[in-house]
């Protein structure tokens, strides 16, 4: 929820290191709709204690402001060049479903992640990695 506030400081953050000491926000609605966030997201969380999702958080319910205000950790900037996406997703999703509405999220917004896979059915997969394999030319 530090994040969510960092996303939202008067003075936005260049890359986010972790150490700032942050400001309180301009608008008391942000920081209202903030805390309905994470109360939301917590007694989430509370009620499905068996599932392991590391690094991933629900929000059941999220209205189009409350939307606006999550959107707002997309634009953060890391030195790692990481980023933060928000997706929808459904309320009672197991790890599988949340991956697969994360993949159609990211295949809808980036089409270039999805690769057909070798084969007869050729059906398209969201690329878990790349390589890149830079070649020189010589043009003698």
């Amino acid at each position: 929820w530090w994040l969510l506030r960092a996303a939202h400081q008067h003075v936005p953050l260049s890359i986010v290191r972790g150490d700032e000491e942050l400001q309180p926000l301009a608008d008391p609605s942000v920081e209202a709709i903030i805390e309905v966030l994470r109360d939301r997201a917590e007694r989430h969380s509370e009620q499905h204690a068996s599932q392991v999702r590391a690094k991933i958080v629900l929000v059941p319910a999220v209205v189009a402001a409350e939307r606006a205000v999550l959107h707002a950790l997309r634009n953060l900037k890391f030195h790692c060049q990481g980023k933060i996406e928000v997706f929808p997703c459904m309320k009672e999703a197991n790890n599988s479903t949340i991956w697969a509405a994360y993949h159609n999220f990211v295949a809808t917004m980036e089409p270039q992640w999805v690769a057909k896979t070798d084969g007869p059915v050729q059906k398209p997969y969201f690329s878990q990695c790349v390589t890149v394999v830079p070649v020189y030319v010589d043009r003698q």
